[in-house]
């Protein structure tokens, strides 16, 4: 009886124990047929095509809305360890349309506001006879030393984009302090250069410098609606003789080459020129030439004459930025 019972526990079926064993040692061999095709399926999943994503993404850079926000620092205060930046280019320049790899067909009609503005002609002295320069130092120097002709500035020392998000009443006109709207306010200008950035550089807060910057520039676009708004890429600086005359340790051009990117990308955003002038003053090593400036930030009198001579290389008309019947804002 006792063995009756065990023999049914284990072979429920009666099935022969013979028969069993040739079943099973079958079943094996069909698995581990499947298992040796399987490995050498060429076809089999790879990185990247939606299984798991590749440990690294080379050239990828954060778009503004996906880079970290972080509250502005004083002046010369270092990043913190948790921020991270975006990757600039390589060479800090910004690159042809068939360098990008953008498809033509993907192009908006009308003016590439993603491109900076090609060069062409240039134009006499009399082109700024109505055009305002918006900047800090290294734009009061420009109006000293260029030769520019017939144009108007407004420009303080240490000004920052952060300031006129702020409403800062720091420009000089008349004997009182005025706000950069203030100061713009009622005047008519048929080109605006502005040219902000690098006292911003010691803020670490790249998402708040592209925010600010977007909401100057539409802000004019407003005001002004007739005028070419240009946005001008920093030039770079000389880190060498900055550290050798004590300036401040936070000037990069690695991280200036990052505020370049978000201006670009304002242009392009805001649906204004941008010229590329960093790309005219930047030596093999991306750095402003030595000779250029005594303390490695502002130009001297030949490198202003340099960057007047590449703005009127360098321009575009209303018309062409906005055809009759665009939409101009």
């Amino acid at each position: 009886m006792r063995t009756r019972m065990r023999s049914r526990l284990h072979n429920p079926f009666r099935v022969p124990l013979p028969l069993l064993l040739t079943v099973v040692a079958v079943i094996l061999m069909i698995i581990a047929l499947g298992l040796t095709v399987w490995a050498r399926d060429p076809d089999g999943p790879a990185a990247g095509d939606g299984t798991a994503p590749p440990e690294s993404s080379p050239g990828v850079t954060l778009s503004p809305s996906e880079r970290p926000t972080a509250d502005p620092a004083p002046s010369g205060t270092a990043p913190s360890e948790e921020s991270t930046q975006p990757l600039p280019s390589e060479s800090g320049a910004v690159l042809p349309p068939e360098e990008t790899g953008t498809d033509g067909a993907e192009a908006q009609e009308g003016y590439d506001f993603s491109q900076p503005v090609p060069e062409s002609e240039a134009v006499g002295d009399d082109y700024f006879a109505d055009a305002v320069f918006v900047g800090d130092s290294r734009t009061a120097g420009f109006m000293l030393y260029s030769g520019v002709t017939g144009a108007s500035s407004v420009t303080h020392t240490g000004l920052s984009i952060f300031d006129v998000q702020k409403g800062k009443a720091c420009i000089q006109v008349g004997g009182q302090k005025l706000t950069l709207q203030q100061a713009l306010e009622g005047k008519e200008y048929g080109k605006i250069y502005l040219c902000l950035g690098v006292n911003e550089l010691g803020y670490y807060n790249d998402q708040g410098f592209y925010e600010a910057f977007c909401e100057l520039v539409t802000e004019l676009r407003q005001s002004h609606p007739e005028s070419v708004i240009y946005l001008q890429t920093l030039i770079p600086l000389n880190e060498e003789v900055i550290a050798q005359t004590g300036g401040r340790d936070y000037l990069k051009n690695d991280h200036l080459r990052i505020y370049n990117d978000l201006i670009c990308q304002a242009a392009e955003d805001c649906r204004v020129p941008v010229v590329d002038v960093y790309s005219d003053f930047a030596d093999e090593n991306g750095s402003l030439p030595a000779e250029a400036s005594n303390d490695g930030i502002h130009l001297n009198r030949s490198y202003c004459e340099q960057w007047l001579e590449y703005l009127k290389t360098h321009t575009v008309s209303y018309d062409t930025l906005y055809p009759e019947g665009a939409d101009a804002t």
